[in-house]
C-alpha cells in the first residue's frame, strides 16, 4: 500500500475506535457493549443478508410484529388481495 492510503486506513480506523467509545460513554451503564457495538452487528448482519439471499433477524422480528399486530400476514390487507 502506498503511504497515503495507509494514513486514510488509518484515520478510518481512528474515527470507528473513537465512534464506539462515544457511543458506550453515551449509552446507560447496564447497555454499554450492546449500544457501543450494535451497528457493527447490523453491518455484519447485513453483509450475510446480500451474500446468503436469507432475510436477516430484523427483518424477521419486524414481520413477526406485524402478524401479531394485525392478526395475519404481513402483506395480507385482510381482502384477499396481497399489498405490492
Amino acid at each position: 500500500m502506498t503511504e497515503p492510503v495507509m494514513i486514510l486506513v488509518a484515520l478510518f480506523v481512528v474515527a470507528l475506535v473513537i465512534g464506539t467509545v462515544v457511543r458506550a460513554a453515551r449509552a446507560p451503564k447496564g447497555a454499554r457493549f450492546r449500544a457501543a457495538f450494535s451497528p457493527y452487528v447490523g453491518a455484519l448482519e447485513k453483509h450475510q443478508e446480500l451474500h446468503t439471499g436469507q432475510r436477516g433477524v430484523q427483518d424477521v422480528m419486524i414481520e413477526a410484529v406485524h402478524e401479531q399486530e394485525h392478526g395475519g400476514r404481513a402483506g395480507d390487507r385482510g381482502d384477499g388481495a396481497a399489498e405490492r
